[in-house]
């Protein structure tokens, strides 16, 4: 957490002055401490999401469920890296040559140059 000092930093106490807890507010910016717990929550929902199905199938499926699905992913995932790994390379090359050289006045684009 982010303290605004934290040479002076102090814990909620008891015998502070008699006045019972000191409230945390006055040693933590509050704004920051609201964007942790967003971000943290949001960290978790984000895990939930993308894990969850790894998860509910660890809990509840046995091992032959277990290895369907990592064989499944883990060949689903390749052919779609396969199939799209061209099109990524030639878009990326495609976009460099077009920042490399602006589009000229005589009419000539680079994406014609480049096919």
């Amino acid at each position: 957490l982010y303290s605004r000092t934290w040479h002076i930093l102090k814990w909620p106490t008891t015998a502070v002055n008699g006045q019972g807890w000191i409230p945390l507010q006055q040693h933590f910016h509050g704004r920051t401490c609201y964007l942790t717990a967003l971000f943290t929550l949001q960290g978790f929902f984000k895990h939930i999401l993308t894990e969850g199905d790894k998860l509910v199938l660890t809990s509840l499926g046995n091992e032959y469920d277990q290895g369907v699905y990592a064989m499944g992913s883990a060949y689903g995932g390749m052919a779609a890296r396969i199939l799209l790994q061209p099109i990524e390379e030639n878009a990326r090359l495609l976009w460099s040559r077009q920042s490399a050289h602006p589009p000229s006045q005589s009419g000539v684009d680079v994406l014609e140059l480049s096919f």
